[in-house]
């Protein structure tokens, strides 16, 4: 575990936590804590100005959060104010960062070396994979395989060579044994199919995209609803999005858009000509709904079931629920 942190001053670190417990990297971070001897101060609510005012007075060097607290410090004015230049390392728990917003974070926040999706696995009791922090360069990674599991990447059955993309699957003493009533998930070899894509590259370090869930076939075509919403969180005038894989009667896929604005004169159109203009993504149908808010649960992750429970009775949903 020191290994991870070896770039810190543990007698003398701060840590601001603004994770559900919810999660259970959120969870395991206190615990890191509190044997790395770490100071911990802890939002019990997230709200932005709170959040400017802690990095401010408390001068942290490591931040454990989440995608929507990162997302709403984008959407924060005026953070000139605040002197936030002692916070260098981000983990954020629960869904992965998009890229563009990681991005938008890091020109924020100049002084941040390492940022990085934390792996944590309630099925792998309780962590998988465990950060290496490093230099900036190294930020879109959620780190390494811990020593006692094996990581593979595999398409239509077949293991991968380093960097290509496939399904991630985990194999080790801490990994459970299997669901009830569910022979799938884990093979006849032990390994447990995560149901998340992403790559391995020749160091070891695990790239994660999204789940498999949230990809959906346009034409042939895979197509990652989770980039989608990454480009619809770095608008200015959008709050908060949610994107979900609808197939319609002829099996042809689209996706269903649902948006919250926080500029009124931002009309349907314009979120259709803004994805346009961001992903190339020829074929798909793209539909756009104004929503009050996006339904999430308490580890922040999208219940995109409750999206389409009353809007869409008739519609199949292929992508309902992320995995966890």
């Amino acid at each position: 575990m020191k290994k991870a942190f070896t770039c810190v001053d543990l007698s003398q670190e701060k840590l601001l936590h603004c994770s559900s417990f919810a999660n259970i990297f959120g969870l395991l971070c206190i615990d890191i804590a509190l044997f790395m001897g770490f100071t911990s101060v802890i939002l019990k609510k997230f709200d932005t100005t709170l959040f400017m005012n802690s990095l401010h007075s408390y001068r942290p060097r490591l931040l454990i959060t989440e995608p929507k607290n990162v997302v709403a410090t984008l959407k924060q004015p005026a953070t000139e104010r605040f002197n936030v230049n002692s916070l260098e390392h981000v983990l954020c728990s629960g869904p992965a960062v998009g890229r563009r917003v990681r991005q938008a974070f890091l020109k924020k926040f100049p002084s941040v070396k390492y940022m990085t999706n934390g792996a944590g696995l309630l099925d792998g009791a309780p962590g998988a994979m465990i950060p290496n922090i490093g230099e900036r360069e190294n930020i879109n990674n959620s780190g390494c395989a811990v020593a006692t599991c094996d990581v593979k990447v595999i398409c239509a059955g077949k293991a991968l060579k380093d960097d290509e993309i496939g399904e991630i699957c985990l194999r080790g003493p801490t990994v459970m044994q299997g669901y009830v009533d569910d022979c799938e998930s884990i093979d006849a070899d032990g390994w447990y199919h995560t149901g998340e894509i992403g790559h391995v590259d020749k160091h070891g370090n695990i790239f994660i995209a999204g789940s498999l869930d949230n990809f959906i076939d346009v034409d042939g075509n895979q197509i990652c609803l989770n980039e989608m919403e990454d480009v619809l969180l770095c608008h200015p005038s959008i709050a908060d999005a949610a994107v979900l894989g609808i197939e319609d009667d002829e099996s042809a896929h689209r996706a269903k858009v649902f948006v919250v604005h926080c500029d009124e004169t931002l009309t349907y159109d314009d979120v259709k000509l803004y994805i346009e203009g961001q992903l190339s993504y020829n074929g798909l149908k793209v539909e756009v709904e104004f929503v009050d808010a996006i339904p999430r649960g308490a580890d922040g992750r999208v219940l995109r079931y409750e999206l389409l429970k009353d809007e869409l009775p008739q519609e199949k949903q292929i992508t309902a629920t992320e995995a966890e």
